[in-house]
């Protein structure tokens, strides 16, 4: 996927259209396909699937900090209903503070765990880290070590692939 911060208010690319809905029966505990259903009626509920596995930790994040916007106190009290739903309070707040970091505007088509990792770094910083994972198509570890490099000053100069360039010496790692 190209490297791209997706637009607030605007599907990913080559994401299907999440008004038209699923052709199959879903619910808490299980998807079913819809007897006589197309493969590609299949295919559009897989991509479906896909989409929300990887927003619903965004979607939970900024429910949580509207909520704080518009509710105050009583939305550190909404974290519950995540607690009643089988999502823990925690996992809430923790998604509303990672979403509260990287605004909507800021967000790459990498997974939210990516984004967790540099949540906590100066914008410009994460941006770039970001830029970076999503171009050389890191791991959510890959990054991770990247982080912990330049927080011990050690800055890469160069990842390609599955491969670092040390900066002081030179040698070509493989990750």
């Amino acid at each position: 996927m190209p490297s791209e911060i997706i637009p607030r208010g605007q599907n990913a690319p080559n994401l299907p259209n999440p008004e038209q809905g699923f052709y199959g029966v879903v619910d808490a505990l299980a998807y079913r396909p819809s007897p006589g259903m197309t493969f590609e009626q299949w295919q559009h509920d897989g991509e479906m699937l896909a989409v929300i596995g990887h927003s619903t930790p965004w979607w939970i994040g900024d429910w949580y900090n509207a909520g704080e916007v518009t509710y105050g106190e009583h939305a550190s009290a909404a974290s519950a209903i995540g607690g009643a739903l089988g999502i823990a309070p925690r996992t809430v707040q923790h998604c509303g503070s990672v979403a509260a970091r990287i605004p909507a505007a800021r967000r790459r088509a990498i997974s939210f765990s990516h984004h967790r990792e540099v949540a906590y770094l100066a914008p410009d910083q994460a941006d770039a880290l970001l830029t970076t994972a999503q171009q050389n198509e890191l791991t959510v570890r890959e990054l991770r070590d990247m982080v912990k490099r330049k927080g011990s000053g050690v800055v890469l100069r160069e990842v390609i692939r599955d491969e670092v360039t040390c900066p002081e010496c030179g040698h070509h790692f493989s990750l």
